[in-house]
């Protein structure tokens, strides 16, 4: 999972570049199609959220995206194909991302009470069918996945998070801040003509402003539209919501730019250097990642990401408990936040910490709650990291289950770091450590790799020590 889904959320990306061009080439040309290509990729949006390893996200953005076209294709000319096309496309949004699932709710809505006002103007039964045929297909897609599911929807949950004022940062300075005019100006262009691609597009940037930022609309209808605020998650819509609408408005823009001020003094110079422009994209591309390892050290101090949570040698830790342990192996691996993540994927085997689930977490009854605290067992193996050297960890270790003690990287060899392709500071200071996990005379250091270190009880066979 961990060495495909990269590659495939890169693969991802640009499928949702494609499916921005095949949008403005539907819309109007490829002129349009071009130009809002180029906004997806100004736009960082879907960038940061590659970064953020946002996989799921991205998926189902493309899945939205698709489900567009087909509503756009069915609007210009109904075709029954189209209309069956856009209900699966929103079932896979639907079981794709939850989050998602409230960002195309949150851009649909509004455009099927607006379109009425745009160009061109559905037919009564156009609109019908898309405002209960395509749901409908979508429900139908999607019903044994609901049915599977049915205790989790029906479970007592309420959404954790609220909305922030500081969420404006994830829909401007995430999105890249040059996105922001194109958009604006589109937004102009597109009104004066009543473009339904534009009315689409700032209803879902106002409404998702809202449910980020300001919370107008659950203020006056709340109870309403309770269901849906059980899963609320302002912080995922703030960062995803804006991406396709302002890929819309910022081609738009981009194009009425270039129609203005740049077609007559640049177009045919610009098609005629494109091929030397675009082999010197590429150039430029194979040369950063050639000197990417030469520059890490001079973006450690400028950029502001996370990046990768777990390092190569930490994914080889992992991968030797994949190799050479059983399948019913427990491990006690750091508490992280962040350094936990990866162990229970990569490594295939139960451990003790996991990136936390706030909707659907187990409380330590039994039963589903939303409980975002450490569970009993995660409290109290805390003791270990907090002093391994504490002879009194044995017994808890041991009472507890645990075979195996996996350390990052950035604990065992705090010095690799600055190797590292990861730019924040971690979270290991929030818990302090009296003493090395070298020094516990319980453990017997099984693996080793540049810091990153696999220890198993002393107790354990000499077979699963790996001697």
């Amino acid at each position: 999972l961990h060495q495909v889904q990269f590659a495939v959320a890169a693969a991802l990306g640009v499928v949702a570049v494609w499916l921005a061009y095949d949008f403005g080439s539907e819309l109007r040309d490829k002129r349009l199609g071009r130009a809002m290509a180029l906004a997806m990729i100004i736009g960082t949006g879907l960038y940061t959220a590659y970064l953020d390893s946002h996989f799921t996200a991205m998926m189902a953005l493309v899945f939205l995206f698709a489900f567009l076209i087909c509503v756009l294709r069915f609007l210009r000319e109904p075709r029954t194909l189209d209309a069956v096309a856009a209900g699966l496309l929103m079932g896979a949004v639907v079981i794709t991302h939850p989050d998602t699932t409230i960002i195309l709710a949150l851009g649909y809505v509004p455009w099927l009470l607006t379109m009425w006002l745009g160009k061109p103007r559905p037919t009564l039964r156009t609109w019908l069918v898309l405002a209960l045929g395509v749901p409908l297909v979508a429900l139908l897609a999607t019903l044994p996945w609901l049915l599977s599911i049915r205790h989790l929807l029906g479970a007592d949950i309420v959404s954790p998070f609220t909305r922030s004022l500081e969420n404006w940062r994830l829909m401007t300075l995430y999105q890249g801040v040059i996105i922001l005019p194109l958009a604006l100006i589109g937004a102009v262009v597109g009104l004066r003509r009543r473009d339904q691609a534009t009315l689409l597009a700032v209803g879902w940037l106002v409404l998702a402003f809202d449910f980020a930022v300001t919370g107008i609309v659950e203020s006056v209808f709340g109870g309403l539209l309770a269901p849906i605020f059980r899963y609320d998650y302002p912080f995922s819509i703030a960062w995803h919501a804006p991406i396709i609408p302002l890929a819309i408005l910022g081609g738009q823009g981009l194009l009425a730019l270039w129609d203005r001020f740049f077609e007559r003094r640049f177009g045919d110079t610009l098609h005629r250097a494109a091929p030397v422009l675009l082999s010197a994209g590429f150039v430029v591309i194979v040369i950063g990642i050639v000197a990417a390892p030469s520059l890490l050290p001079q973006t450690k101090q400028t950029l502001r990401i996370y990046g990768a949570f777990s390092s190569a040698a930490d994914v080889e830790a992992m991968q030797w408990l994949k190799q050479n342990t059983s399948v019913d192996t427990l491990i006690l691996n750091h508490p992280g936040p962040h350094e936990a993540d990866w162990a229970p994927v990569i490594a295939e085997r139960e451990t003790i910490y996991f990136r936390p689930q706030p909707f659907f977490r187990d409380d330590g009854s039994g039963e589903v709650g939303t409980v975002d605290t450490l569970s009993p067992r995660q409290e109290q193996l805390l003791a270990f990291w907090r002093d391994p050297a504490d002879p009194a960890n044995a017994d808890l270790l041991a009472e507890a289950g645990i075979n195996y003690v996996l350390v990052p990287q950035v604990i065992g060899n705090p010095e690799s770091f600055a190797t590292m392709y990861r730019w924040n500071t971690p979270f290991t200071d929030a818990l302090p450590m009296q003493s090395c996990v070298c020094d516990a005379d319980y453990l017997d250091l099984v693996f080793d790799a540049d810091g990153a270190q696999v220890y198993a009880l002393s107790g354990a066979s000499p077979v699963a020590r790996g001697e």
